[in-house]
């Protein structure tokens, strides 16, 4: 163990939060939870990573494929119990989707099932940035 995790660790108080960020990859989806006080520290608590390959296939057909939805249901519902296990409300969850999502025919389908299976709500980050 670092001297900074020991030194977070030391600093955990009733003041901490937690959130997660959930990163929906082209090839990988990553949760990661962090622990934090606000404007005074943070540190990575936990984190769970699994290749999907959501976008296996895209390319050929402009489309996720049906296989490639299965897996991210299934990782969704994963990454959804294992925040709910740290005690995060959905609210404290932000899933963010990239180029397979954001450039699939089907995302709005996608997107949908996502809502129906969890209670995460999904972000496609835009392909030109901020406004």
């Amino acid at each position: 163990m670092s001297w900074r995790t020991t030194r977070a660790a030391a600093r955990v108080d009733r003041e901490s939060r937690q959130t997660a960020v959930i990163d929906l990859g082209s090839n990988s989806w990553r949760v990661v939870v962090f622990t934090y006080s606000p404007r005074r520290w943070w540190k990575r608590t936990d984190e769970l990573y699994e290749t999907v390959r959501i976008g296996a296939g895209l390319a050929a057909t402009g489309r996720l494929s049906e296989e490639a939805i299965r897996r991210g249901m299934e990782t969704l519902v994963v990454f959804e119990r294992f925040c709910r296990a740290h005690g995060l409300e959905p609210d404290d969850v932000h899933p963010i989707a990239t180029s397979a999502i954001r450039d699939a025919s089907n995302r709005d389908e996608f997107l949908a099932r996502a809502h129906e299976a969890t209670e995460l709500k999904i972000e496609v980050l835009s392909a030109h940035g901020p406004a």
